[in-house]
């Protein structure tokens, strides 16, 4: 009585409504509400969200003696749509299951994309295409197969790439995309090689998150005002990284907002590879900050700040060999006198519970040559209430350079951050 009562009151919603919570369902849930009554039959297909994920079909409770007919699914369900517009469009989960191209394309063509994410491997005309998600797991017929698709995206805005396990040329030449978003996911030992051009003159945001590039080439990045990198490398020889890294740096000098992997700062350093002086940059984080550090990474990029407000610590780093602090003397980092307002770091104490005398050096540090610094967030990693509690303690004794810096301290095992 109590299910008939609920459906009753679901059935009392506009089709518009039910359409929209329909969507949240994964395809096959979905498809089972047909079944409910006369007026239930149709609601799934004016979904706004398309989410064939073909890899989820199947689950250990299901079973289906022949495999699915994935061109005949699509095409049922197109044809039942109602005409109304589609937000989000996902084709996955097909292992390696042929698709006839011309079928991809009449599916294209049949449909007005509003702001759509698009995750498909062909080459088709997507004139209302706004994001699209590629993986390098698709096999593109030839290196200039992802150069054609986003040719025929002319207001293309977002792009996501993942590279995979396999070599890869990927060249972006875009005049309306602003940001771009390159992730590597390849197996443990693994080297891959791949070769990158961006030639994007309204680009403002990129992430850049790979591996071994054999090379790189920022042709037209100009506008670019945030950047998130993460670039390691596994097999490349010394002049390759240097080749890469320096072009690399070239192209993100300019950015106000920088993401970098302390690792990343690492091998600069260990490669000789000079910083460029980061004019604009205003807003700092460091991340992959779990190792041992030489203190000295730090101090190199912050030399290079002159206009830094806001540093920020993603996981404090355990240890750092502070010998390259003690060395300093006299000498002073500029931001740090006249520019730096705002610190938070996250995750102290993590791991060295008893153990921070290193990591509160380096925050005393900060706090005493910081002049103008307004505020300092500290996240207590999670552990005995009692240590935490040693831990903010210690922090609220550090001396401050500037009288007017605020000291806001937090547990992580409280979720108070």
């Amino acid at each position: 009585m109590e299910a008939y009562n609920g459906l009753r009151s679901i059935n009392r919603l506009p089709d518009e409504v039910l359409s929209n919570i329909v969507s949240f369902l994964p395809l096959k849930d979905a498809v089972r509400t047909s079944v409910l009554s006369k007026r239930w039959r149709y609601i799934y297909t004016s979904s706004s969200n398309l989410v064939f994920d073909f890899g989820g079909f199947l689950n250990s409770e299901d079973s289906m003696p022949e495999p699915i007919d994935v061109i005949d699914v699509v095409n049922k369900v197109l044809f039942a749509r109602s005409g109304s517009p589609i937000n989000k469009f996902f084709l996955g989960g097909l292992d390696s299951q042929p698709l006839d191209l011309q079928c991809l394309e009449s599916w294209i063509s049949d449909l007005t994309l509003h702001d759509s994410i698009f995750e498909i491997p062909t080459k088709v005309s997507l004139p209302s295409l706004k994001e699209l998600h590629l993986d390098s797991a698709i096999p593109f017929s030839n290196d200039n197969s992802a150069e054609s698709l986003l040719s025929n995206c002319p207001i293309l805005e977002h792009l996501f790439y993942m590279f995979r396990d396999k070599d890869c040329k990927f060249f972006v030449s875009h005049p309306t995309l602003k940001s771009l978003s390159l992730d590597c996911m390849c197996k443990e030992g693994r080297s891959i090689n791949f070769e990158i051009a961006i030639n994007a003159p309204s680009l403002v945001f990129l992430k850049y998150n790979v591996q071994d590039v054999n090379s790189h080439n920022f042709v037209n990045v100009q506008s670019l005002t945030e950047a998130d990198i993460g670039f390691y490398h596994k097999e490349v020889d010394h002049l390759r990284y240097t080749n890469v890294a320096t072009d690399l740096l070239k192209g993100i000098s300019k950015v106000q907002k920088l993401a970098i992997s302390v690792a990343t700062l690492e091998d600069l350093l260990n490669f000789g590879i000079p910083i460029p002086v980061l004019h604009n940059l205003s807003h700092l984080t460091l991340f992959d900050c779990n190792d041992d550090h030489d203190s000295s990474i730090l101090l190199r990029l912050l030399a290079r700040c002159e206009s830094l407000e806001t540093l920020v610590f993603k996981v404090f780093p355990d240890k750092w060999n502070l010998d390259a602090l003690y060395s300093l003397g006299e000498s002073r980092i500029s931001c740090l006198l006249s520019r730096l307002k705002t610190i938070e770091i996250e995750e102290f104490g993590e791991t060295v519970f008893g153990e921070i005398d290193n990591q509160m050096e380096l925050v005393k540090y900060l706090m005493s040559e910081a002049k103008v610094l307004e505020s300092v967030k500290v996240q207590i990693a999670w552990g005995p209430y009692e240590a935490q509690l040693r831990i903010a303690n210690k922090l609220s004794t550090l001396p401050r350079a500037s009288k007017t810096c605020g000291l806001l301290i937090c547990y992580k095992s409280y979720n108070l951050c």
